[in-house]
């Protein structure tokens, strides 16, 4: 998976207190006691999500935003179209040959 490869290329590590704090997130979340979550879901496992997240926390924190420049092609091709059409609206038809 590309979120692995970015983990260990940058070595990303989920601290203890992370690994706790993802604990005491996901006991919240399923209405169970931090031990219980502990039990039922090995610590390696935790800290696996934890430095996923933490990649891809870094490739959307280092994304550039790109969308203006396409939306501004697209309205600019919009626009063209339109007047296209206009134009295409306003010329009269051929005149045919009528002998």
């Amino acid at each position: 998976m590309v979120l692995e490869a970015i983990v260990a290329a940058e070595k990303l590590e989920a601290t203890e207190d992370e690994i706790n704090a993802e604990i005491d997130k996901l006991a919240q979340q399923y209405g169970m006691e931090a031990e219980q979550i502990k039990k039922a879901v090995p610590a390696d496992q935790i800290a696996a999500d934890v430095t996923t997240k933490k990649a891809l926390d870094l490739i959307v924190d280092s994304a550039k935003l790109v969308e203006k420049k396409a939306e501004k092609k697209a309205a600019k091709k919009s626009t063209a179209k339109k007047a296209d059409d206009k134009t295409a609206e306003k010329k009269p038809a051929a005149k045919k040959d009528c002998r």
